[in-house]
Order: C-alpha cells, then sequence, then structure tokens
C-alpha cells in the first residue's frame, strides 16, 4: 500500500539543486514528502541512523565519498531503506553498477521532472517495502524449518 506521506533524505551539494527537488515534490497533490536536505554525504549518515527516512535520493556527484562508494555506505548503513540515484551523468555502466549495488532507480538531472522524480521515490518507497517483507518472511520461514527439524 503507498504511503501518504513519504520521508526523503536528499543527500545533495548544490542548495539551487536541493531548492530544485524540493519545489518538484510539492507540486505533487497526492503524496506528501517530507524533505530533509543535507549536503553531505557524513550528515546524511547520522541523519539515517536516528531512523524514519523512507528513502535517501543521493547526489551521485557529492564533492567527498562520490558515486558507488556513496551509495555502499548508505546501503551498509540502512539496508531497509530506499535509494536513488540522481546524477548530470547519463552513463548507462555506472547505472547498472547503481542498481546492482542497491540503488532502486538511477535519474538523469536534466530529464528530471516533478512527475517522473514523484514516481520514481514513490514506485521505490514501495518496491523497497516488498523487498524487505520478503526478506522478513523468508527470515521467519528458516526459524519455523529450523524448529521443525529440531521437533524431528
Amino acid at each position: 500500500m503507498l504511503k501518504k506521506i513519504i520521508k526523503v533524505l536528499l543527500i545533495e551539494n548544490k542548495r539551487l539543486d536541493a531548492c530544485i527537488v524540493q519545489e518538484m515534490l510539492a507540486q505533487e497533490k497526492n503524496i506528501k514528502f517530507k524533505l530533509k536536505f543535507v549536503n553531505c554525504l557524513s550528515e546524511g549518515l547520522k541523519r539515517l541512523a536516528k531512523g524514519g527516512i523512507d528513502v535517501v535520493l543521493l547526489d551521485f556527484t557529492l564533492q567527498k565519498n562520490k558515486g558507488i562508494s556513496a551509495l555502499s555506505k548508505i546501503h551498509i548503513q540502512a539496508p531497509q531503506v530506499a535509494i536513488v540515484v540522481q546524477t548530470i551523468f547519463a552513463d548507462k555502466s555506472t547505472a547498472v553498477k547503481a542498481l546492482q549495488k542497491g540503488a532502486q532507480d538511477y535519474l538523469i538531472k536534466d530529464s528530471l521532472n516533478s512527475d517522473l522524480l514523484v514516481r520514481s521515490l514513490s514506485y521505490s518507497v514501495e518496491k523497497k517495502n516488498i523487498e524487505n517483507m520478503l526478506r522478513e518472511s523468508e527470515e521467519k520461514f528458516k526459524k519455523l524449518s529450523e524448529n521443525i527439524l529440531e521437533w524431528i
């Protein structure tokens, strides 16, 4: 079930780009986005540690800790949180690597509009929620199987 409020952590080193994202999300009528903006990965990781974030919108061109390195650190810190990458680079191989490393989507800033951003964030949250539920179900099934084997 799609959330009516999605909590977004935007890790972006350009204030203007952060304002553009905020404006795009504000245009959405059906879903409310609560946006928290930080301008570096270390601040983003601190915020993630507090919990309560549904999706990270990660700029792939941060000053330090950019690209796959930043994505990996976020995924390790909060594997249950969806991650959407946004970048100025339309490189297919980097996009594939990002998706393989845990990103839910890879967006090109020059092609970004409000509808695409809203759809990407909301779908990514839903997909991640389904993945998390599946993982929990698998863990319960494994424990149940182990308990049954102990009884035999």
